[in-house]
């Protein structure tokens, strides 16, 4: 979790049974420890190894805003099989928003998940984006203005595979940062895919983040792999050149870190992230980190 620090993390790790042995309850928790970690320096305290440097401030993080989500644009969004044009209502808007999307294959019926488009609303720019398919499987780009109704259409600059279409999902808008969590569909063990965008486009993929601290505007998430656990960090300014390279550092290495943070040292293999930085359980073998 965020500290009163920025780029001091407390990390909640949990340790399960090995991998290579089989056990009637492969998910059970047979030790729990936090650890303090700094980003900037490498540097990780255990429980003994205090006073620490930072004091725990979790609400810090702006995935946990509410306020900045809005759960209802997806029912605003309208449109018809065979038709291109769009429509908005409801909500913020007075009147009815209509735009044309070209070659857009609107499906039936349209709560589908795979196809279709998914829509959000960005406030602060007064813009509407939208994701939506169009021939050979492939996804177009529009970003429209509410005031103009002029669009202005890109190509695919990123990736949107896995992103779910059906309106009773709707984006996670974190406006003052330019970032939307786009829904994903079931089963893949996340509830979103991170994006930035600006007046003109979706620019870039994030970073699964688990926190994302506003102060310093980076945001975390981590994995791992061969025994160990890192921190991967990603700075969010709008003006970081390129696509905003993703830094990566080693918290625990092996088993000697592990022999370090608990009683007795055990294989595991950190997979995947949840938005509470809490690994998904696939393996008996995991640490799970709740940041």
């Amino acid at each position: 979790m965020l500290t009163n620090v920025t780029d001091v993390l407390h990390l909640n790790l949990d340790k399960y049974h090995p991998c290579d042995v089989a056990f009637d309850n492969p998910f059970e928790v047979l030790e729990s420890a936090v650890v303090e970690f700094e980003v900037d320096t490498g540097i990780m305290r255990t429980a003994d190894e205090i006073p620490w440097k930072a004091v725990a401030e979790p609400y810090h993080n702006a995935l946990y805003n509410a306020s900045l989500i809005d759960e209802q644009f997806g029912e605003w969004v309208n449109y018809t099989v065979g038709s291109e044009i769009v429509s908005v209502s409801g909500g913020p808007f007075d009147d009815d928003l209509v735009f044309e999307l070209p070659g857009f294959i609107a499906p039936l019926p349209q709560n589908d998940m795979y196809y279709g488009l998914e829509a959000f609303y960005s406030k602060n720019l007064k813009r509407i984006y939208f994701v939506y398919a169009v021939e050979n499987e492939k996804d177009e780009m529009a970003t429209c203005d509410t005031v103009s109704g002029i669009c202005d259409f890109s190509g695919p600059l990123q990736e949107y595979s896995g992103i779910d279409r059906s309106p009773d999902r709707s984006a996670a808008v974190y406006d003052s940062m330019q970032l939307v969590g786009l829904p994903v569909v079931c089963c893949l063990c996340i509830d979103y895919r991170y994006y930035q965008y600006n007046e003109s486009a979706i620019l870039r993929e994030i970073l699964n983040p688990a926190v994302v601290d506003p102060r310093n505007s980076v945001a975390y998430a981590s994995a791992g792999y061969d025994g160990e656990v890192r921190i991967h960090h990603q700075n969010l300014e709008m003006n970081t050149a390129g696509d905003g390279d993703i830094a990566i550092v080693t918290v625990m290495k092996g088993s000697k870190d592990d022999g370090r943070v608990f009683t007795e040292s055990a294989s595991f293999i950190p997979y995947h992230m949840s938005a509470l930085m809490g690994l998904t359980l696939f393996s008996s073998c995991i640490i799970s980190l709740l940041m």
